[in-house]
């Protein structure tokens, strides 16, 4: 898919089947930074705190203002004043009928936010970094199909194929409120590079994962994404949020 990422209308609106893609660079100044932290809650602030490194405390608090401030576009709401539950594998919702759903991703120094309504939706996105053991990875939670096709690619296909079929599973996964640990193997996707997204069977279904749709994006350089909905289709618009 060759996503436009446009910046945002001055009204926001998601009619039935839209699906709404945010773009979220999460380095922000001192000065935005410190504005951005007064929109999140006491215990938003206290899991920022736990964070080890500054740099780690500081791109959760521009991740979770974000989205405050954008769900509080959608819903012309104060983004301060906004309440979330947590599914039980910690996937979090707005509390309450809003008739949104969303899913937010980070990796290194961005982030990605899909908003739609009604449809569970989940999004990843991964920084393609070089120091990993992509062949253990794949042992480990790749199904067997999956593994075939991963080994008979060629070494320089091999990177983009990994973080393919990676971030395709996550979305999944995450739309259905969990992560890896409910296991990657149990949805098998195409991931081969050029090779259209796809979820091609769910627990060895091909009927279940015709419910959901995939889509790859490519929301910077350097980072692989993708977008999960359960629905068979969906009309997809990608927003900047601003620098």
């Amino acid at each position: 898919m060759n996503e436009v990422w446009l910046p945002p209308p001055p009204a926001l609106g998601l009619a039935q089947g839209d699906v709404h893609v945010w773009q979220i660079g999460l380095e922000r100044s001192p000065t935005e930074l410190a504005k951005l932290r007064g929109y999140l809650n006491e215990a938003e602030q206290v899991r920022a705190a736990r964070y080890y490194f500054e740099r780690d405390r500081n791109r959760f608090t521009v991740g979770r203002a974000i989205l405050r401030k954008i769900l509080g576009l959608y819903l012309d709401e104060d983004p301060a004043g906004l309440t979330f539950s947590y599914g039980p594998q910690g996937k979090p919702a707005l509390a309450g009928k809003t008739g949104l759903e969303f899913n937010l991703s980070n990796s290194h120094q961005a982030a990605l936010l899909a908003v739609t309504t009604s449809n569970p939706v989940g999004v990843d996105i991964e920084y393609q970094k070089d120091n990993i053991s992509m062949s253990d990875l794949v042992k480990r939670f790749f199904a067997p199909v999956e593994i075939e096709t991963f080994n008979n690619l060629p070494a320089a296909q091999q990177p983009e194929a990994f973080f393919n079929a990676w971030t395709r599973k996550e979305a999944y996964l995450k739309a259905c409120g969990g992560g890896i640990s409910i296991g990657l193997d149990r949805v098998v996707v195409t991931f081969v590079p050029g090779e259209a997204a796809r979820i091609v069977t769910i627990d060895g279904s091909a009927r279940e994962a015709g419910r959901w749709s995939v889509a790859a994006l490519n929301p910077y350089p350097d980072y692989r994404a993708a977008l999960a909905l359960e629905s068979p289709r969906f009309d997809l618009k990608c927003w900047q949020w601003p620098d």
